[in-house]
């Protein structure tokens, strides 16, 4: 399921890593998808998470 209006206080979670370790959104998407990158404890395996 896609939200058409996302919440725009909220932004992809591989943007906001990207913009955090000022590297590439593909870059960041390696990390989340290869299981780095955690979000209130909980890791996360989808770039497209909204935080």
């Amino acid at each position: 399921m896609t939200d058409k209006n996302p919440d725009p206080s909220h932004i992809r979670l591989a943007k906001r890593v990207a913009d955090q370790l000022n590297c590439s959104r593909s870059t960041a998407e390696q990390f989340i998808e290869g299981g780095f990158v955690s979000v209130d404890g909980q890791v996360v395996e989808a770039p497209g998470t909204r935080v």
